[in-house]
């Protein structure tokens, strides 16, 4: 092996070391930036979980508050229904029955307005949509009377030109 071969080998041999520290720079970077990622989703689980925690608790107040609620209200209507007469309950029944037929009444009643409302809208389209084809028809008209005053005008005009010509023709002889 002469010198320039030698020469040439560890030249070669300084790039590949350096560019296995560069590598190896890379790696430690990656790695730290790993790390911070690992640690910021640890971050992350962790107040997820404190947050999923307190929903729970606070659903579950929610449900006992229900809960008793609804125990409170089962005990009111016990009392209740043994401090009513049997004949008053039947009244009761009688008056909620009636409340519900004057209820079924008036839906009866909304749904025959919205009918009404409907048509009286559709009636209202088509006055609308036949006005419109009227001012169409119209504006059509009234651009074709423009027209003929504007030809008309423009045909005084040329009588205008040539009559003051003939003035002028007049005046210099």
């Amino acid at each position: 092996m002469d010198g320039h071969e030698f020469s040439d080998k560890q030249k070669s041999y300084r790039e590949l070391m350096k560019k296995y520290l560069q590598c190896e720079e890379e790696l430690r970077t990656v790695s730290l930036k790993l790390q911070d990622a690992e640690q910021e989703v640890e971050r992350l689980k962790c107040e997820a979980a404190e947050n999923l925690r307190a929903e729970l608790e606070t659903a579950r107040r929610e449900i006992e508050t229900k809960d008793a609620d609804v125990e409170t209200e089962k005990r009111r209507a016990l009392e209740l229904q043994r401090h009513v007469p049997q004949g008053e309950t039947r009244h009761v029944n009688g008056e909620k029955d009636g409340v519900c037929a004057e209820v079924d009444s008036l839906k009866a009643e909304m749904r025959a307005r919205d009918v009404d409302f409907k048509q009286m809208e559709e009636q209202l389209n088509q006055l609308v949509f036949y006005r419109e084809a009227e001012l169409v028809s119209e504006s059509g008209n009234g651009k074709s009377t423009v027209e003929e005053l504007s030809a008309r005008v423009k045909e005084l005009e040329k009588q205008a030109e040539i009559q003051r010509k003939c003035i002028i023709r007049r005046r210099g002889r």
